[in-house]
């Protein structure tokens, strides 16, 4: 060590013109590193949709879910397996764990589904995949006018996308809303009767005539000619004349405009709104590799440009903009770094000499740079967690040089010159602070190993610390000792012994006396502050994640009727509602489905015609000052208007939200069963005090008509069962016959029967595929009204019923979870049922006893590393005393700031571990070297107090304040961490520099130390 430093020394000037380079690259670098606004939490995940005309939920179940349910099942990494049954259609969503490798999962989610196609019923269509489900949108736009078609908008909007496609780094622009225009082909089932035609008949002889055949070419001496003959359809009058059947009654053709209306027809899947006017939404992607900021700036300058060109009566609103939230999150977080920095230099300068203030104050950003460099080269983004992780770094950065430079500094005040002075201090403190850097980097670094969305959360935090520490390891032991020698100098007398005199060491010392004559009373007094913190950390609240605190709100409607029209109404009715509140101040909403995904963590909802939702934008400034609040007094107004509708009010999270904060799986085969049990735990659930809106997604019977086939009859008939399902499906659903190309726009043919009542459905004609035979629906099967389960929903291969609870602000959803189990296991469950949670409480617990492990682990690992250091067994737990010294302050600090028990905050306690033990490892090291001076046991531990006390003060004063703008911000991930952080550690230093000498004296044996250093003078 002392070799490459005096190598350092030597060079010193190339040193310096290497790090002025260097301090160029790292700026570079900032600016460089992409920006995000949230690190990505999103699982690797696919949605599968199957379409099986006229199959009842249940034959759904049977014949289409559950095959891919199982063939999905076999694929490795599956961390959760959802299915939704549904009358002729089928969804299975499967979610892959955090750490598979989200090409490879899904390819094989693609092969699977090829395998399973063989196994599906012959009328099922082959599974759609979508796995665009972690896809968010950088922005959307809305266009709204009340007196404008969404045609006319759907021009405009198109005409944004144009503009917009262009730009360097936006990849994909979506125009959603406008419809899709068709070719409705609308037979008529009596005129089909009276010419003895099938709707079958027809598809087949739109998709014959719609075909384009390669007609050859003629050869000539000199070269071929291609003959072409086109008869694709040209134009809506080529559909209208195809001839379907020769007239019976007169000489002529029936061609198909005598038997159907034809038109070219308007689709929605979803109908959106911006407040009351129908509008389209332009949706814009970025490339996620690329600094979304800087690809941000180019489209607002195209934004501009466009607002001009727009008519003044077109409502343009920004209704989501990711990449201005992006860039106001990181400069805030960034304004916090460097304003962290400067307070952390006033601070060094006011605790120790100028020069000796301007040698750390240059290691700092160094180290900063150097990270900056690695995550650029890691491709690690800049975002709230990146951040933070800096922000967090920053005092602990200062540690290793502040410590180095003192050293350095002792030795100049003992008269030693500088290059002496810089060997010796390099031979002390090199050993302590590896092992302090060492611990730190090891607990840190078991943030790696935490599981499951909160460790794709906190994934950059070990990288950025451990990379920042690295480099403050390197530059206090390599470049510290190079600025020594051009700054440092013997301090004033005056100045060492005006820092011996301040009222804190003073007071210090006096507790130090106490402590070392009354070293029982000083550990029971410990104890008894640890355990009064304990108590008070048991009257706080429990959350897994919290609420992001950007003003937004959305709310997910459930409509009683299949009916997009129906679940229209209700989301107008849901809008007067909301008017009712003045700090509502805009109202995005879509029918049929959800919005386009507008916040990282929003799970895609599925499109339905009974559902919806809607985005709020609101105003904090008003009766409701937080987002709780406002919307705990919206769902009561919806609970108390809506009669024919459930709308549920959500909150942005930064981990993929559960359904509700109070979770019950109820899973099993017996319905009945399953049924009875979600029942009492509803029950259970409202007589709890702080619920409310206790539900449960099980939709009971609806009535359905069912077409009861008269086999018998039909086997004479020479009329398949097939003939009968098919034509019934394409008279009630539709079937895409062919396409029509217009204006270079192809629309789908879509050939469908007016069918409105059960008699016009007895009314179908019928024709055999094989014969001649042709009927009506009526002579061949009745058709009844049942009841059946509009729905099945199943999770892991297990039909399953969600009962779900929100809970009131001040109420701690866990307690509530726990006593709702404790019930039901004391009234009994059904063997045949299984009941899990999957709300907070299994959240909390599941992350508590993984960041349990992880402290054992680290705490193992850092007493071998002590042991190593101090060859003593007994010796690292006087250091490893300071940790549960620091959860005084952990348990103090929480209470005073009346945070939640969160996962950000056990992270921090975590974290806590591996820097609380510096300052005990910094002492111990020192008394170990008075002892071998022949210092008395009592000497050498005051002496070493005297001798770290300003390192570990100084220290601990900068790790502090670099945590402040965190507190200060507070920001609802990041102020829990640093909370734990600056009170565990001011608490631990505190009771370090008075307990852990006191542990020194009982543990030591006064003999043994004197017999240390005879042996060294000897």
């Amino acid at each position: 060590m002392s070799k490459i430093v005096e190598k350092f020394i030597k060079f010193r000037h190339i040193v310096v013109i290497i790090l002025v380079f260097f301090i160029f690259a790292g700026i570079g670098a900032y600016f460089a590193i992409p920006k995000q606004e949230n690190p990505d939490t999103n699982l690797p995940a696919a949605l599968i949709t199957t379409i099986y005309p006229g199959a009842t939920t249940m034959e759904v179940e049977e014949f289409v879910s559950k095959k891919i349910e199982n063939k999905l099942y076999e694929l490795p990494n599956i961390d959760m397996l959802k299915s939704f049954s549904f009358n002729s259609a089928s969804i299975v969503i499967v979610m892959f764990e955090v750490d598979a490798d989200p090409k490879v999962s899904l390819d094989l989610v693609n092969q699977a589904l090829e395998e399973v196609k063989v196994d599906l019923p012959p009328l099922a269509y082959d599974p759609q995949i979508d796995t665009d489900l972690a896809d968010v949108p950088q922005f959307i736009l809305s266009l709204s006018n009340p007196n404008l078609e969404l045609s006319d908008l759907a021009l405009y909007g198109e005409g944004i996308a144009d503009q917009l496609l262009p730009l360097s780094g936006v990849i994909r622009v979506d125009v959603l809303g406008k419809g899709t225009k068709q070719v409705e082909i609308d037979v008529n089932i009596d005129d089909l009767y009276l010419y003895k035609i099938s709707i079958e008949n027809i598809v087949q002889l739109l998709q014959a005539q719609n075909l384009t055949i390669p007609s050859g070419s003629i050869d000539y001496e000199d070269g071929k000619i291609n003959v072409q003959t086109p008869a694709t359809f040209q134009s809506l009058e080529d559909i209208e004349n195809i001839v379907i059947s020769g007239s019976q009654e007169q000489i002529g053709f029936v061609y198909l405009k005598d038997v159907a209306k034809i038109s070219i027809q308007t689709n929605f899947e979803r109908y959106f709104k911006h407040n009351d006017d129908s509008a389209i939404f332009v949706v814009g992607y970025f490339n996620p590799n690329e600094n979304a900021v800087a690809i941000g700036k180019q489209v607002d300058q195209k934004l501009t440009q466009i607002k001009n060109q727009l008519p003044a009566d077109i409502t343009f609103d920004e209704m989501v903009l990711s990449y201005r939230d992006i860039e106001h999150s990181v400069n805030s977080f960034i304004r916090d770094l460097f304003f962290s920095i400067g307070l952390i230099v006033f601070v060094v300068m006011i605790g120790v000499q100028l020069q000796n203030a301007i040698i750390v104050s240059i290691s700092l950003p160094l180290s900063i740079f150097a990270t900056f460099i690695v995550m650029l080269l890691l491709k690690i983004e800049f975002h709230f967690i990146s951040i933070a992780a800096l922000i967090i770094s920053l005092g602990i950065l200062v540690d290793n040089s502040i410590v180095v430079t003192e050293a350095i500094q002792y030795r100049l005040n003992e008269d030693y010159p500088i290059m002496e002075a810089v060997f010796i201090a390099i031979k002390e403190t090199a050993r302590p602070v590896f092992t302090s850097t060492l611990t730190t980097i090891v607990t840190f670094g078991i943030l790696f190993f935490i599981p499951g969305v909160i460790g794709k959360t906190v994934a950059t935090i070990p990288i950025v610390v451990i990379t920042a520490l690295s480099a403050s390891y390197f530059v206090s032991l390599f470049i510290v000792p190079v600025l020594a020698t051009y700054l440092l100098k013997k301090e004033d007398t005056s100045k060492q012994k005006t820092s011996r005199r301040t009222f804190t060491k003073r007071s210090f010392e006096k507790a130090l006396d106490f402590g070392l004559a009354n070293p029982k009373k000083a550990l029971l007094l410990a104890s008894v502050i640890l355990l009064a913190s304990v108590a008070l950390f048991s009257q706080l609240g429990m959350s897994f994640f919290p609420n992001s605190d950007k003003e937004m709100l959305y709310i997910n409607v459930q409509a009683e009727q299949m009916n997009i029209d129906v679940t229209n109404d209700v989301m107008q009715e849901i809008s007067e509602v909301l008017k009712q509140f003045e700090q509502v101040k805009e109202i995005y909403s879509a029918a049929g489905g959800g919005l386009p995904k507008f916040f990282i963590t929003t799970p895609l909802m599925t499109p339905s015609e009974d559902q919806g939702q809607i985005l709020l934008k609101i105003d904090r400034k008003g009766q409701y000052r937080s987002n709780e609040e406002l919307g705990y007094a919206i769902q009561q107004a919806l609970d108390q208007r809506l009669i024919n509708a459930k709308a549920e009010v959500k909150y942005l999270e930064y981990s993929m939200p559960t359904d509700a904060r109070i979770v019950f799986k109820v899973s099993g085969e017996d319905l009945d069963a399953m049924v009875d049990v979600a029942t009492r735990i509803e029950e259970l659930l409202e007589a709890q005090a702080g619920t409310f809106y206790v539900r449960n997604d099980f939709v009971a019977n609806q009535y359905e008509y069912k077409v009861n086939i008269d086999n018998d009859f039909l086997a004479t008939t020479g009329i398949l069962k097939y003939d009968v399902v098919k034509q019934i499906n394409t008279a009630l659903m539709g079937a895409q016959a062919s396409s029509l190309i217009i204006d270079h726009h192809e629309l789908d043919i879509v050939v469908k029967a007016d069918i409105n009542t059960v008699e016009d459905l007895y009314r179908l004609p019928i024709k055999s595929s094989t014969t001649d035979s042709y009927l009506q629906l009526r002579q061949i099967a009745d058709v009844d009204l049942v009841l059946s389960l509009p729905s099945i929903a199943r999770q892991d291969r297990l039909r399953t019923i969600t009962v779900l609870s929100d809970v009131h602000p001040g109420y701690v959803a866990a307690f509530i979870e726990n006593n709702v189990l404790k019930q039901l296991k004391a009234d009994g469950i059904d063997h045949h049922v299984t009941v899990k949670t999957e709300g907070e409480l299994k959240n909390i617990l599941d992350l508590v006893q993984n960041l349990g492990i992880s402290a054992l682990v680290a705490i193992v690992i850092i007493y071998m590393i002590l042991l190593v250091q101090f060859v003593k067994f007994k010796k690292p737990f006087i250091i490893l005393a300071s940790i549960p010294l620091s959860l005084t302050g952990v348990f103090l600090g929480l209470y005073l700031f009346q945070v939640d028990i969160q996962a950000m905050a056990l992270l921090g306690a975590v974290s806590l571990i591996g820097i609380v033990v510096n300052n005990g490892i910094l002492l111990l090291e020192v008394v170990e070297e008075h002892l071998k001076d022949g210092y008395s046991l009592n000497a050498a531990i005051r002496h070493s107090v005297d001798v770290r006390y300003r390192p570990i003060i100084l220290a601990t004063i900068t790790t502090e304040i670099g945590l402040i703008p965190l507190i200060i911000a507070k920001d609802p991930m990041s102020a829990p961490m640093a909370l734990v952080l600056f009170f565990g550690l001011a608490s631990s230093t505190i009771l370090t520099l008075v307990i852990v000498p006191v542990l020194v004296s009982l543990l030591y044996d006064e003999g043994k130390a004197k017999k240390i250093s005879k042996a060294v003078e000897v």
